[in-house]
């Protein structure tokens, strides 16, 4: 068996290795985010492209998740919203009214100046609906300032009365159904008695 030849202590083996160049996060993150970067600095070291393409397509799949995230919670969130409007839709817990148990109603003080001056309105006027608007809504009631009855012409006295002849084009006669079904007369007549009775 032949003894290996010793090296020389002189043995030329090639200059000398230089120090690797060492990539910051910083530098890494500027290769994966932009492509033409890397093909103008490049070619690069094996491990080098191997980190680039494992970190993009890393990136790829978290935007992708963060994506379907959000996705999720807008429909939570519409879901929630058409929920609520379909229950209100839905009178879940509706409030039951009685007829019986209704709110007294107020006669306006028009209606008994118009009885009192013997110029009743039709009998639909004294519905609950009309009576609200009467209070609700004064600027759609017709008047007129007229004498009092019975009261001398030559007395400067008036009163503020109901323009029978204008709110009757407006809110119609008794002899239309739709103004005076049987409920309505049933309702208005019992207001009408009230107010016969305040008088």
């Amino acid at each position: 068996m032949s003894t290996p030849t010793p090296r020389p202590p002189d043995l030329d083996i090639g200059p000398p290795l230089k120090v690797p160049y060492y990539y910051t996060d910083d530098e890494i993150e500027e290769l994966v985010g932009s492509p033409a970067l890397c093909d103008s600095l490049g070619p690069f070291p094996p491990s080098l492209i191997r980190q680039i393409e494992t970190s993009r397509i890393k990136g790829k799949r978290e935007a992708e998740l963060t994506r379907r995230a959000e996705r999720e919670r807008e429909k939570e969130v519409e879901g929630s919203v058409c929920t609520k409007l379909m229950g209100t839709m839905e009178m879940q817990n509706p409030i039951r009214r009685v007829f019986g148990e209704a709110k007294e109603v107020v006669i306006p003080t028009v209606y008994l100046l118009n009885i009192r001056n013997r110029l009743i309105p039709p009998l639909h006027f004294f519905t609950n609906n009309c009576i609200d608007l009467v209070h609700t809504s004064p600027q759609i009631v017709h008047t007129k300032f007229v004498r009092p009855f019975g009261i001398d012409e030559q007395s400067g006295e008036k009163v503020q009365l109901l323009d029978l002849g204008k709110m009757i084009t407006i809110w119609g006669n008794d002899d239309s159904h739709d103004c005076l079904s049987p409920l309505r007369f049933l309702e208005a007549s019992k207001n009408l008695l009230t107010a016969l009775q305040l008088l």
